[in-house]
């Protein structure tokens, strides 16, 4: 099993990428913030719309969480044990720091994608704000064309895990 750490702003693409990465490749994928929406949707009556106003919520419950226990940490850790039968394993995980340490923890990769043609909005900005300037990604794919380039970019990246 292959770990590759996925990230990029809201809209990139991340989740069709992992999508189409399914139709060549078995994968599995999990979020950092999946067991968040799980708690706001039933405790806090969060409508799943992922606005300025949802993505604070999920945040910053996150934020919590992770603060308490290191809950996502923990989280990944327990799927990455449930997983070891599928090519890739996705983990998403917007908070720069925890991607390093995660990967740091569990080796792996890191793939970002880009979507050029898409407004960056306050929370989106906040997640840029976190990634060093310098940082340098294993991967980076630019999805700046139509859905069926993004599915060529899934065949490619899943031709490199044999």
């Amino acid at each position: 099993m292959h770990i590759v750490f996925i990230n990029g702003i809201a809209r990139s693409g991340k989740d069709t990428f992992v999508e189409y990465c399914a139709k060549y490749k078995s994968v599995s994928l999990i979020s950092t913030v999946d067991a968040v929406k799980d708690i706001c949707r039933r405790e806090f009556g969060w409508d799943g719309i992922k606005d300025d106003k949802g993505r604070k919520l999920l945040a910053s419950i996150r934020k919590v969480w992770a603060e308490y226990n290191d809950g996502p940490v923990n989280t990944v850790r327990n799927h990455i044990e449930k997983s070891k039968d599928v090519a890739i394993l996705f983990i998403m995980v917007r908070e720069f720091d925890e991607m390093i340490r995660m990967q740091d923890l569990f080796g792996g990769s890191t793939l970002n994608i880009i979507r050029p043609d898409i407004e960056i909005c306050e929370t989106e900005q906040k997640f840029l704000d976190m990634v060093p300037n310098d940082y340098d990604y294993n991967l980076v794919i630019v999805n700046d064309s139509d859905l069926s380039n993004l599915d060529l970019a899934a065949k490619q990246f899943c031709s490199l895990f044999n």
